[in-house]
């Protein structure tokens, strides 16, 4: 269901969108310096560094996203198609590719320096991550596994439509039943990345390479975090994504017309958060203009 993680990951973590996005760079930069453990002199740099960038992104991109927002809410009005919401799928990452560049710029800046003390504490981050998953999608027992497939899968239809009805219900289950998903390959996939930025940051720390080939090496990254080098596993995703979108346009022609009204009603609000942030220049913005840096610890 990529569209529906796309759309809720806007709100994620919080009831307020708006009040979600202001507080970003500071819980941004409190992820990756627990993350990392970074030094005394890393940590301002980092948090200049998203200051910049989210100064950038509320100018530059909120107004694209609400006009997004604003076409998928006139077009889920009616049923839709699973090419579109495909289509959709692609847009999404389209649009975010801006934004990407931006952070690979200051993702170069900032790992010139990495530390074999960051390369160990990402290390036990993934290994605690990793635990986390084992536990919720890989249960021994596999009706249980299920299960919890198909109330994941409930929760993020929810998260749009309100309370699903059974019909849709019926739909989400079958969809986990027939869908070409094995968690275990899937963290095998997810472990094998681990492992290539593991080694990436140990060559830099090695070789402390120039500019260009960190940022080569982190394009590197991203490319095989969104379509796998392995063939078998980048052919799977790409069923995956294709029975996603089966599954969210039959989802989305079940709802009636109370739960459509929700849908768009959250489609609207976004929209809308996304408007006012775009222009409400606020602190954040006056820091960047005036290249100050944010307070650090």
């Amino acid at each position: 269901m990529g569209l529906i993680m796309v759309i809720a990951l806007v709100a994620a973590g919080c009831s307020s969108t708006r009040l979600a996005y202001n507080n970003a760079p500071q819980l941004a930069g409190w992820w990756i310096d627990r993350t990392l453990d970074l030094g005394s002199e890393q940590a301002p740099r980092l948090r200049t560094a998203l200051d910049g960038w989210f100064a950038w992104h509320r100018q530059t991109q909120l107004q694209d996203y609400a006009a997004f927002l604003a076409t998928v809410r006139q077009r889920a009005g009616g049923d839709l198609a699973p090419e579109q919401l495909c289509a959709w799928n692609d847009d999404i990452r389209q649009r975010l590719q801006p934004s990407f560049e931006r952070a690979i710029a200051a993702a170069t800046e900032l790992s010139a320096d990495v530390q074999p003390a960051q390369v160990a504490a990402l290390e036990r981050r993934f290994a605690r991550s990793n635990a986390d998953l084992r536990k919720s999608r890989l249960q021994p027992d596999l009706a249980a596994r299920r299960e919890a497939a198909v109330e994941r899968s409930v929760e993020r239809a929810e998260s749009l439509y309100g309370t699903v009805n059974a019909k849709q219900r019926a739909l989400i289950e079958a969809s986990v039943a027939s869908a070409a998903f094995d968690p275990a390959d899937w963290l095998a996939e997810r472990q094998r990345r681990q492992r290539a930025i593991v080694q990436t940051m140990q060559r830099w720390i090695a070789e402390r390479p120039p500019a260009a080939q960190r940022e080569a090496d982190i394009r590197r990254l991203v490319r095989e975090a969104e379509a796998s080098p392995v063939p078998a596993y980048r052919a799977r995703q790409q069923a995956l994504t294709a029975h996603n979108c089966r599954l969210l346009a039959a989802v989305h022609n079940a709802a009636d017309a109370e739960q459509r009204a929700v849908l768009a009603s959250k489609l609207s609000g976004w929209e809308e958060d996304f408007r006012v942030l775009a222009g409400n220049a606020g602190p954040l913005q006056a820091r960047a203009a005036t290249g100050s840096a944010t307070p650090t610890r």
